[in-house]
């Protein structure tokens, strides 16, 4: 039974680094779309244009979408986490 787990453990690290590289990627991108909707709220509020209005809307709707991808990519994060320890621990 053993012999069967350690692939399956070298399979699951691999994808918990791919999965750590890509959530810090997204934790980047994340930061630049706050930064970047910052910027459009003070536009708004110094312009107060229907044109900065439909900017800071479009601002916020990319900065969740990005929200959304950091959020799944830290639930399969943790999923994997959970499978990995399973799976060193062994049967119940």
């Amino acid at each position: 039974m053993h012999a069967r787990i350690e692939p399956l453990l070298a399979a699951l690290s691999v994808e918990i680094a791919g999965t750590r590289t890509e959530l810090a990627m997204a934790r980047e991108l994340l930061a630049e779309r706050e930064s970047t909707l910052e910027e459009y709220r003070l536009r708004m509020l110094m312009a107060e244009t229907p044109l900065a209005d439909r900017d800071l809307h479009r601002a916020a709707l990319i900065r969740d979408r990005a929200r959304a991808e950091v959020d799944r990519l830290e639930l399969a994060l943790a999923t994997l986490r959970d499978e990995e320890r399973r799976l060193a621990e062994g049967p119940a």
